[in-house]
């Protein structure tokens, strides 16, 4: 591998890991404001769904079967 894309490689890790910790420092920071919102935040980005979700999501009903040509045409529908 040429030197060159070991060194564009090597300070896009660099500047990426400098994202990352400004980023975890921001967010650190929130949550020392705002704990409450924080853990929501994080419970979000970790893709959690809340405690007793599971109580609001009502029950599935199946789809609706495609009517048959037959039965559209019958006139039963229009009566």
């Amino acid at each position: 591998m040429p030197d060159a894309t070991k060194e564009l490689y090597a300070k896009l890790a660099a500047d990426g890991k400098a994202k990352n910790d400004e980023w975890d420092a921001l967010l650190k920071s929130y949550g020392d404001k705002y704990p409450k919102e924080h853990a929501e935040l994080t419970r979000r980005i970790a893709g959690d769904l809340p405690e007793g979700w599971e109580k609001h999501r009502g029950s599935p009903s199946p789809p609706p079967l495609p009517l048959l040509s037959q039965e559209a045409s019958s006139g039963d529908l229009w009566d």
